[in-house]
């Protein structure tokens, strides 16, 4: 609560949206980026030890059952990782924010997923190379709270082109810890609200890549 006083500052509140700094400090968005890079290597080495035993006709179940293992955890993917909230008090301390801000049960918050936008790279809404279509089987997320864990890079702004009548292509600027806070779904329909549709501009140079951690709800 006192941490919060002191950073936590809203930028814009709409009906269906929210943007505000200081949900994390620096030095929390480093953590987790650093938790984020040491499982991308340790995925790579174990990758390179299949491939070499493979290669030498030694591959077994064990380094199989090994793999799946860390691809269930998320660790498969070179531009995504996901964590558990109860990996550290850091991770619980953005589970029980996100909690609170959106004022939605704990038990309907899912696991939170890191993500990398490489320098130069194709803009991306997470899960499509466009924007969120209307189809209900595409996502069972109703809410997400997306938050930028570095700002060392030119561009990368998150787009929305529908925010308002009035407003086209609303770009919310990256900032290590500031959070975007969405409803992406109508409650009683269930489909995608086109006023929060929105995708992610990779950056376009820069010291590194762009990540992000992203809270499905």
């Amino acid at each position: 609560d006192e941490r919060f006083k002191k950073t936590f500052n809203f930028v814009r509140r709409e009906e269906h949206f929210k943007e505000f700094e200081g949900l994390l400090t620096g030095k929390d968005c480093e953590r987790i980026i650093n938790w984020a890079q040491s499982r991308i290597l340790a995925q790579d080495a174990l990758s390179e030890k299949i491939n070499k035993a493979w290669e030498e006709g030694k591959f077994n179940v064990k380094y199989y059952d090994a793999y799946n293992q860390n691809i269930a955890r998320g660790v498969g993917n070179q531009d995504r990782i996901d964590l558990k909230f109860y990996e550290s008090v850091l991770l619980t301390r953005v589970f029980l924010s996100t909690a609170r801000l959106t004022g939605v049960p704990l038990n309907r918050i899912t696991d939170l997923s890191v993500h990398k936008l490489t320098i130069g790279s194709k803009a991306t809404d997470l899960n499509k190379l466009d924007f969120y279509v209307s189809d209900k089987e595409s996502s069972h997320v109703e809410y997400s709270l997306t938050i930028f864990l570095n700002d060392d890079f030119d561009e990368g702004q998150m787009c929305f082109p529908y925010i308002e009548n009035d407003i086209r292509d609303y770009l919310v600027k990256p900032k290590a810890g500031k959070a975007v806070w969405i409803r992406e779904k109508d409650q009683s329909r269930f489909d995608v609200l086109k006023s929060t549709m929105h995708r992610h501009f990779a950056p376009s140079s820069g010291i590194r890549d762009k990540w992000i951690m992203r809270v499905g709800i």
